[in-house]
């Protein structure tokens, strides 16, 4: 669960707070490369999953490339032995 941006509402009060939050949504995306990824359809990885695991929200959290693409591997081997199976 993504804790940044944080904004004291009581604080600033609820426009302002509200103003703040979308300024700072607005800044966090992801890394060019997991966006152009041929995994990005079934790939777990977020905003969050960057910034906690890589450091930065544009970040690459290199271990949700290698569980994608043996999540993948292991779905192909799962439809292969499924067509094998019903011929």
């Amino acid at each position: 669960m993504l804790t940044k941006p944080e904004i004291e509402v009581f604080e600033v009060g609820f426009k302002t707070a509200w103003l703040q939050l979308q300024e700072g949504i607005r800044q966090i995306s992801l890394s060019p490369r997991c966006s152009a990824c041929i995994y990005r359809r079934v790939c777990q990885t977020c905003a969050a999953c960057a910034l906690y695991e890589a450091g930065a929200y544009n970040a690459v959290p290199e271990y949700m490339c290698r569980y994608t693409r043996a999540f993948v591997n292991e779905m192909e081997q799962v439809i292969k032995n499924d067509e094998n199976y019903t011929k």
